[in-house]
């Protein structure tokens, strides 16, 4: 069945066509708009009309109503060449035939009659996404299709929508408006290689919207999340009773990214590495950026359930961790290791005695300024490791702790503290 969240109506269509044929053209269609996005499908649609061939017969493009109309027939089917997927062409009414998905062909079967080709009742063509759908007019999918469209006419001003405030997305999402925030990203000397070279924390310019969105809570993916987006489309505000402190949102967003629970609905490279929030400011942002560790990391346990101590010293996952010569350096266990020589993490610590050939170099180094944390191990574009030195050494006067990042938000001054990557 056609899922039919965001399936919509549109009320013109813009029609190119290809003479690939003697009799009934190919059609390209597209919704009919005057937006940026619209002009650029329909710029789209008359390259494709064009197309390769010098000596095609050019046919001129028009703007159809978009209604619900009878003798729709199935015509036949293809199968694509590179990809061995079949689509099925239907003739329109109008004169020429469109190309529909398998799935699409599947769900018009299950809900209507087809005579010798022809669908036995009113049919219209309907939009998700990039796809045109044909739906009938009794198809429960066509009374869904009506409200989304509806919906998607009402807009709503983000100037009248209060943090807190539960509001409709035009995609017929249902989320709670927690404000208007920068990312805090980690960027990287050399994009090709992002565990290599000085990291910065960076505060992205352009800010983006989050709302708290329930999930069904079934699963992981179907669990409460935090979405941020840029330029969110309201269709109304459902519950406006509810009205919150942005500094309050701000922690439930972190908790979020911390969790790997808050999703961006489209980002750049750098932003895609999010550590966190901070509320949006009109000022040039000057955030306060710490190192700093943990000297009981039994009080990280609840958030990470994965510090134990072994042998004297803190590890986390398969990960030994310490402060040495002004240098925060991990231990690898025998994830990276030769494991007849090294199985496991209790045959790399004995005493202060570790191996070398197991640690990173200089894992972060601190400037005055606050920007520059890290210097991560040099890696190759294709994952391969460094060569190590296999020597055993004593190291003295090595305390083991959890290294947490931490950096104070300039609007709401929230303390925010977060383990290094």
């Amino acid at each position: 069945m056609t899922t039919n969240h965001n399936i919509k109506i549109p009320e013109k269509h813009y029609v190119t066509f290809q003479g690939r044929q003697k009799n009934v053209p190919i059609a390209f269609l597209t919704p009919f708009g005057t937006d940026s996005g619209a002009k650029k499908r329909m710029i789209t649609a008359d390259n494709w009309a064009k197309g390769w061939g010098r000596n095609r017969e050019e046919i001129d493009s028009k703007t159809v109503d978009n209604v619900l109309m009878s003798g729709f027939k199935v015509a036949h089917s293809v199968s694509r060449y590179s990809t061995s997927n079949v689509v099925w062409r239907i003739l329109d009414p109008r004169g020429f035939e469109l190309e529909i998905s398998s799935a699409n062909m599947s769900d018009l079967i299950g809900v209507t009659t087809i005579e010798q080709g022809e669908i036995q009742e009113r049919c219209i063509w309907t939009r998700q996404g990039a796809s045109n759908v044909l739906l009938t007019e009794s198809d429960p999918v066509y009374l869904q299709a009506i409200k989304n469209s509806e919906r998607i006419e009402k807009k709503v001003s983000l100037r009248d929508v209060k943090i807190g405030n539960t509001v409709v997305l035009s995609n017929g999402t249902v989320g709670q408006y927690l404000g208007c925030f920068h990312l805090v990203s980690m960027s990287y000397g050399d994009s090709y290689r992002r565990d290599s070279g000085p990291a910065k924390v960076e505060i992205a310019k352009t800010p983006k919207h989050f709302f708290y969105i329930k999930g069904t809570g079934t699963g992981f993916a179907e669990g409460d999340t935090c979405m941020g987006i840029s330029s969110p489309k309201i269709s109304e505000v459902s519950d406006a009773s509810t009205v919150l402190d942005i500094k309050d949102t701000e922690q439930v967003i972190n908790k979020k990214f911390a969790s790997g629970e808050a999703k961006l609905e489209s980002a750049s490279d750098s932003e895609y590495r999010a550590i966190g929030v901070i509320a949006r400011t009109k000022a040039k942002t000057n955030m306060e950026i710490e190192l700093t560790h943990l000297t009981d990391p039994k009080a990280f346990v609840e958030a990470k359930e994965k510090v134990a101590k072994d042998n004297g010293v803190y590890w986390s996952g398969n990960c030994l961790i310490a402060e040495h010569d002004g240098h925060w350096i991990d231990s690898e266990t025998s994830k990276f290791q030769d494991r007849r020589a090294y199985p496991g993490r209790h045959d790399l610590v004995d005493g202060n005695r570790i191996c070398l050939q197991s640690l990173k170099h200089d894992l972060t180094v601190i400037h005055k300024d606050n920007t520059v944390y890290g210097v991560k191990p040099t890696h190759s574009r294709w994952g391969s490791r460094p060569s190590h030195n296999t020597e055993e050494a004593l190291i003295t006067d090595c305390e083991w702790h959890l290294p947490l990042l931490v950096y104070i938000s300039p609007v709401t001054q929230n303390k925010f503290e977060m383990p290094l990557p």
